[in-house]
């Protein structure tokens, strides 16, 4: 929430803003500092649902302020002291359109090294959710595998079954097609859909759990960030946005 003082724009009493119209914050979570030098919080009861659930990160395009804020705001949710009891039962789950830089969604990544393979099944192992999405054809896929087959070589992919529960913890999703990325759509990045059937795979775990979820051949990060393009068809966000919820609800209850 912002406030404005006049033609000068400077930042009024942010604190008691963001408080409600109070000049006290009974749930401080630092978010920076003022123009003045001064520390600038927000009230967590507008982000955790007591009386709000929701951020709005506006910034330069291309240098990562965005990104590079909402990591530090998630830091100074769980440090800040401000989940008491709760901090260490609390969990971030993190969905990235925009490279490899917070999760592996969008184009070539690079390859896993030994020890980010390791600490990665360690991750998955200890009951964590990966999913990866928007790798398009034999070329993408065996660059998926290299690094795949390092973090478990012996766990094979397969294709997830209409049954399973990441396909109904919100919505039923027995009915679905290929999902196409914007890019699809114009340029010469056209080329990486032709002829592609879309695949909705999954590794498990030793109870049956899926810990990396993969949709191949499909760009639901697109569908996402290209739902309210007037040009983008509403079917594939339809389908994506649900897809996503899905996966959320699973990853926290499973």
């Amino acid at each position: 929430m912002q406030c404005f003082a006049g033609s000068n724009s400077r930042f009024r009493d942010l604190a008691a803003c963001c408080a409600g119209g109070r000049s006290e914050i009974s749930a401080k979570v630092p978010v920076g500092f003022g123009r003045d030098s001064k520390p600038v919080y927000v009230n967590f009861e507008f982000i955790d649902g007591t009386r709000g659930a929701h951020v709005s990160i506006s910034g330069v395009s291309g240098i990562a302020t965005k990104t590079s804020f909402a990591m530090f705001l998630l830091h100074a949710i769980t440090t800040s002291g401000v989940l008491e009891g709760e901090a260490h039962n609390t969990k971030a789950l993190v969905f990235s359109v925009k490279g490899e830089d917070l999760l592996f969604l969008d184009y070539v990544n690079s390859r896993l090294t030994p020890a980010q393979a390791a600490k990665l099944r360690d991750y998955l192992l200890r009951g964590g959710f990966l999913y990866l999405d928007d790798f398009w054809g034999p070329e993408e896929r065996g660059r998926f595998l290299e690094s795949m087959n390092m973090v478990f070589p012996d766990r094979p992919i397969v294709e997830i079954e209409d049954k399973d529960s990441i396909f109904h913890t919100v919505y039923d999703l027995d009915d679905r097609y290929q999902i196409l990325g914007q890019w699809s759509f114009r340029g010469r990045m056209r080329y990486r859909a032709e002829g592609t059937v879309a695949h909705w795979q999954g590794i498990y775990d030793d109870k049956g759990h899926i810990m990396v979820a993969m949709t191949f051949n499909s760009d639901v990060g697109d569908s996402w960030e290209w739902a309210d393009d007037p040009g983008y068809p509403e079917k594939f966000s339809a389908l994506g946005i649900r897809i996503g919820v899905n996966y959320v609800v699973y990853a926290m209850t499973h």
